[in-house]
């Protein structure tokens, strides 16, 4: 069953036939396979579009998933795909790495690779779970040849990296209430954060666009007041200091986000 609005698209498959053309339609064409091919397969899909990007909300079943050398010569969209599990277990092979990814971790993962990933249930057969960023690799700032050594590498999920899984789900949870131009300027954070994350792996931070820098600062600071609402210290120049810039520079960044 298929549901199409606009640039949004939900979907629910009973195959592993019909889960294989449903993502090859909305992500890269891959080669599927049940993994208990005696259990019943179910799988749902919801695929927002980001502008520059495409955002993805996805349960399914045991499976076995390949993109070999041959799908990617008959089809290349040369994305970047940072996937984040919610729910399950995961495992991708690529470019000589491994990941296995248990719920709240995240990896990275380039379409234009071979790669293997497998799913799995968990004993009390929960499927697995997940949200995807894809977008273009041209879009990441960053040197190809080290991010290249990133591929299918468990990517932390503390600082930049919490804070780009709260804000792939939320934006998953949310996409309805968005108009189309929220969409848009979402897709552009969201590739800022992507870029945020790899940078601060690979130690880059200086490569990091300013509107991704401003919008990383301006998210940690909302989080730091978050978590000292009840402190009689919290004023704003003690935020500026804890997230060590000027009170100024701070001022200014967060009326540059709420002006948007």
């Amino acid at each position: 069953m298929t549901s199409r609005t606009g640039n949004y698209v939900e979907a629910s498959v009973g195959e592993i036939d019909e889960w294989a053309a449903l993502t090859a339609q909305a992500l890269v064409t891959t080669s599927l396979k049940a993994a208990e091919p005696d259990r019943p397969f179910t799988a749902r899909l919801r695929a927002m579009s980001m502008g520059v990007a495409q955002l993805t909300d996805m349960s399914y079943g045991a499976l076995v998933s390949q993109r070999t050398p041959r799908l990617i010569r008959q089809s290349d969209p040369e994305l970047f795909q940072m996937a984040v599990t919610i729910a399950g277990q995961q495992r991708i092979d690529q470019a000589r790495n491994t990941a296995v990814l248990g719920p709240g971790q995240m990896v990275l993962y380039d379409s234009s690779r071979p790669f293997d990933a497998h799913a799995t249930e968990s004993p009390a057969g929960t499927r697995t779970r997940g949200v995807m960023l894809q977008f273009p690799k041209a879009m990441l700032p960053l040197p190809a040849q080290r991010v290249n050594r990133l591929l299918a590498v468990p990517l932390s999920t503390h600082g930049p990296g919490r804070l780009l899984a709260q804000f792939l789900r939320g934006a998953a949870e949310e996409y309805r209430a968005c108009t189309p131009s929220d969409a848009v300027r979402l897709g552009v954070t969201a590739v800022d954060l992507v870029t945020a994350v790899i940078s601060h792996r690979l130690g880059t931070e200086t490569h990091l666009p300013a509107g991704g820098q401003q919008y990383l600062l301006h998210a940690q600071a909302m989080s730091f007041i978050d978590t000292h609402l009840g402190s009689s210290d919290l004023t704003p120049s003690a935020v500026a200091a804890a997230h060590h810039v000027s009170l100024r520079y701070l001022q200014r960044v967060s009326s540059s986000r709420v002006s948007r």
